[in-house]
């Protein structure tokens, strides 16, 4: 407090000194008994990164950000200045210019030094510490003192954060899917009958559950309006929860379930075409299978167009039925008829990365695929050791340089399964002799 007054009783001495030093005859200065902070601004900075140059070695770079970008709130009760989005992580704050709009003269004041001193946007000043800033009234009446604190990401938030939970009992997991708060996870035990387990918040993994029908096709169930669909090979089925199945249509044409849009369930037919279907039951021929149409190690993903949200797109991604064969992505959108191909481009660089078992998932506005050993580019990569990402729907892809898969996992060639959820997090369940459960989210998307 002594110090405080000290320093009160010097900046009324400067504000008098400054209003005393007019002319009385000539012109009068008005003071005013306002102390307030009106607006606190930072100019630009530089965030330091750590990089490599083409002949391989290491260097920092350093990239300008506009202060703007981060604009700061004023607590006028608990008297605290701070940025609510934190600059980014390596931002170098120990040498920032500040703007200051104020009722009455503002000083930066150091605790440790006892000093204080104007600001001044022309200067900067050392803000990796949290600073007194004192606004004294012109009259030397009133002082004001605010804490300004400049907040820096620590961690960086473009990596995704790993975390290990139990792992569940599913031998060879093949399908996981979300239904309202749970997430079920389906797959084969040890005999190979199609078995659930369910996982939620609360009490982690229940018992593993055997199907009620033997021979339903696990690693296809699709989906929709809160019901799941599957099928055996000849007829159709439909459950709520995953266990119990009921057939709802017999003797069908559907050989494969491959996708449920908005608009019903997609199929491959025994007459090798595509089919769709309003209800399950009634399938209309739609369009002849291709010979590139993925009907193995299928991977769907739905979301609406960013630039119009009533428009849907769904993404199909696999192995089509030729053996040695590349993965194949095709889309639909939900105004269109017929499903389209979208064929490779170029020398192979961007094709979709052809492992196997694959998985892609829609996450973080874009496809990300990633899975067991396979070709890239014509090179080997062992199992779960990049991701790979698509912004442009299946278009082109490309590996991933911050965000990475957990090191544990890296040449785990196991049978797994895969899904994002709707807080940001993705999700991977691992089966075979190391069993794992993993659930990872990019840094930016939790902040």
């Amino acid at each position: 407090m002594r110090k405080l007054l000290a320093i009160y009783l010097a900046i009324c001495s400067t504000a008098f000194l400054c209003t005393s030093c007019f002319d009385d005859k000539e012109e009068s200065v008005v003071t005013y008994p306002f102390a307030a902070l009106k607006s606190f601004s930072i100019g630009s900075f530089y965030v330091n990164t750590n990089a490599t140059t083409s002949e391989g070695k290491d260097t920092v770079l350093a990239k300008k950000y506009p202060g703007s970008f981060y604009p700061f709130i004023i607590d006028q009760k608990s008297l605290e200045v701070y940025n609510p989005d934190s600059l980014p992580m390596g931002a170098d704050v120990t040498k920032l210019t500040t703007g200051v709009d104020c009722d009455g003269i503002a000083y930066f004041y150091t605790d440790s030094t006892d000093t204080y001193e104007l600001v001044s946007s022309a200067d900067s000043i050392d803000l990796s510490k949290p600073r007194k800033l004192l606004v004294a009234s012109t009259n030397g009446i009133t002082l004001q003192a605010y804490t300004v604190k400049v907040n820096v990401h620590t961690v960086d938030p473009e990596v995704m954060y790993w975390q290990q939970l139990d792992a569940s009992s599913v031998t060879t997991p093949q399908r996981a899917v979300l239904l309202d708060d749970k997430l079920l996870l389906l797959g084969r035990n040890d005999v190979g009958a199609p078995v659930v387990c369910c996982y939620n918040a609360d009490n982690g993994w229940g018992s593993v559950e055997e199907l009620s029908v033997a021979g339903l096709e696990v690693e296809n169930v699709q989906l929709l309006s809160g019901v799941l669909y599957a099928t055996d090979g000849k007829s159709l089925y439909s459950s709520t929860d995953g266990v119990d199945w009921s057939m709802f249509a017999a003797n069908t044409s559907v050989a494969t379930l491959f996708a449920a849009t908005n608009d019903g369930l997609w199929a491959v037919t025994t007459s090798d075409s595509i089919a769709h279907s309003t209800d399950g039951i009634n399938f209309e021929l739609v369009q002849p299978l291709d010979k590139n149409f993925p009907v193995r190690n299928l991977s769907v993903a739905q979301y609406p167009l960013l630039t119009n949200p009533d428009i849907m797109r769904t993404v199909v991604v696999g192995y089509p039925a030729a053996e040695n064969s590349r993965p194949q992505v095709w889309s639909r959108l939900s105004t269109e008829k017929t499903w389209a191909h979208y064929k490779p481009l170029g020398d192979g660089t961007f094709d979709c990365p052809a492992l196997k078992p694959l998985s892609v998932v829609r996450y973080d506005n874009s496809l990300y695929a990633f899975g067991g050993k396979g070709m890239v580019a014509d090179e080997v990569v062992t199992p779960f050791e990049t991701i790979y990402s698509s912004p442009d729907n299946g278009l082109t892809w490309k590996a991933l340089a911050k965000v990475k898969l957990p090191e544990q996992l890296k040449d785990n060639d196991a049978p797994f399964a895969a899904v994002a959820d709707s807080d940001n997090y993705m999700w991977i369940i691992v089966g075979g002799e190391k069993p794992a459960v993993w659930r990872g989210r990019i840094n930016r998307l939790s902040f």
